[in-house]
């Protein structure tokens, strides 16, 4: 499945304040400040431990993150002055020596479960140019290859069994971590583009 988001209206365009003389934009920094902005964001993105409950039936989960590792970026012009910045990077959640905890109770029969995701590719979007030395950007588009069932490795039960058993509860595993993940891509993305704005005209400057 292909998710595409975009945090705001990507007609609109956002003005970068910085105390600097001017920009020159060019492919070379461009690139620079985007690999930087990937850097800043790379690693761990914790997520808040979760617990639900009713008759008969409780579900937790615990130890929960995300790991992000960039790619390196592309910088492309789009033929009317501007560049197009392509940030890609792989994002899972923990991993097979460090899962996640799952904890869910049917009929009173309690199981726990480790998991983890397999990474997943993600590119943010984000076309910038400059006038009379400001910068100009685009608030950032992303598409990720979002989660299904294929990626989410269980350890100590089977997903399908699972699935099954909390179906009856309307819960879906799957559809809780893609939705996990997605709020924290939405966070990641935003303090990406903060910090390619800053990289900019850290890079650009004249």
């Amino acid at each position: 499945d292909t998710d595409s988001d975009t945090d705001s209206d990507t007609d609109s365009d956002t003005d970068a304040d910085a105390d600097a003389d001017g920009l020159s934009l060019d492919s070379e920094c461009l690139l620079d400040a985007a690999d930087s902005s990937s850097d800043f964001i790379s690693g761990v993105w914790y997520i808040d431990d979760v617990s639900d409950g009713g008759t008969g039936w409780s579900f937790s989960a615990s130890n929960q993150y995300m790991f992000v590792e960039p790619d390196p970026s592309i910088v492309s012009t789009t033929g009317d002055g501007s560049y197009q910045i392509d940030q890609g990077m792989w994002v899972s959640m923990n991993s097979e020596e460090d899962p996640f905890v799952l904890d869910y109770e049917m009929v009173w029969i309690p199981t726990t479960c480790a998991g983890w995701v397999i990474p997943t590719y993600l590119t943010v979007s984000t076309t910038v140019h400059e006038t009379a030395g400001i910068l100009e950007m685009t608030e950032p588009e992303y598409i990720w290859w979002s989660l299904d069932p294929a990626d989410l490795e269980l350890d100590g039960c089977y997903l399908d069994s699972v699935e099954t058993v909390l179906d009856y509860i309307g819960f879906s595993v799957t559809g809780f971590y893609d939705d996990a993940m997605a709020e924290t891509v939405d966070e990641f993305v935003d303090v990406s583009a903060l910090e390619l704005a800053i990289e900019i005209y850290a890079e650009c400057e004249v």
